[in-house]
């Protein structure tokens, strides 16, 4: 029994085999492969030929004992080596610096993102708290118009009231509305209770901030291409 090596393209093919005598001829019987390596068998591509090997050995047990290990390791050694331990430690410490750059961009890119979310909700807390007085504000306006209506039809007099027409389109927009807001506000209001407080949801919560993520990675991109020209410049 031996080990037969043969080069396919860039790869090294490591099969083991065993000699037979047919017809009063030598030939060369397959009995299992143990595994491939690229051509210029990099220390990578040895550590991982020699982790698989015990498998490998271990499913041709029926096949081969194990106490032909030894000859089959001595011989594979001799085209592709065991990896030394200097070997394991460059590999362990080329591992370990893209360990550590890639979870260093990724504590970048979560800071990044939380600061992006925290501004989103520090914006629509704002908005809350500006929506909320207009709202109160316009509440006591209306309690000031029904008033002043009721007065005027119990006779009595009431100052006020003699301009023109009143104009919703300017109003609304002498108030900062935009026909967009007065779109938006109309379909809030609607919807149910229960339909408004499906807006809520987690999944359409996720959706909404994952919306807002492209929009920010857009923004950031066009700030990033500003730069680069302005660099040029």
């Amino acid at each position: 029994m031996f080990v037969r090596f043969h080069l396919q393209g860039n790869r090294l093919q490591a099969s083991l085999a065993q000699s037979r005598h047919v017809g009063g001829k030598v030939q060369a019987e397959h009995i299992g492969a143990l595994g491939s390596v690229a051509a210029n068998v990099s220390v990578r591509a040895r550590l991982v030929f020699w982790a698989k090997l015990p498998q490998r050995l271990a499913a041709l047990g029926n096949r081969l004992g194990t106490d032909k290990h030894p000859k089959i390791y001595a011989a594979l050694h001799g085209r592709i080596p065991m990896v030394t331990a200097e070997e394991q430690r460059v590999v362990q410490e080329e591992n370990f610096k893209d360990d550590e750059r890639f979870w260093d961009m990724m504590q970048d890119l979560n800071v990044a993102s939380v600061e992006g979310h925290k501004n989103l909700i520090a914006s629509a807390e704002a908005k809350l708290k500006e929506s909320e007085s207009a709202a109160a504000d316009a509440g006591e306006k209306r309690e000031t118009a029904e008033n002043r209506l009721q007065r005027l039809r119990r006779g009595e007099d009431v100052s006020g009231g003699l301009g023109k027409k009143f104009d919703l389109d300017a109003s609304l927009k002498a108030a900062g509305i935009t026909p967009g807001d007065l779109r938006h506000m109309q379909i809030l209001g609607s919807l149910t209770k229960a339909e408004f407080e499906s807006l809520c949801e987690p999944k359409r919560r996720r959706r909404r901030f994952e919306a807002a993520d492209r929009e920010i990675e857009r923004d950031a991109r066009w700030i990033i291409r500003a730069r680069r020209l302005a660099f040029k410049g």
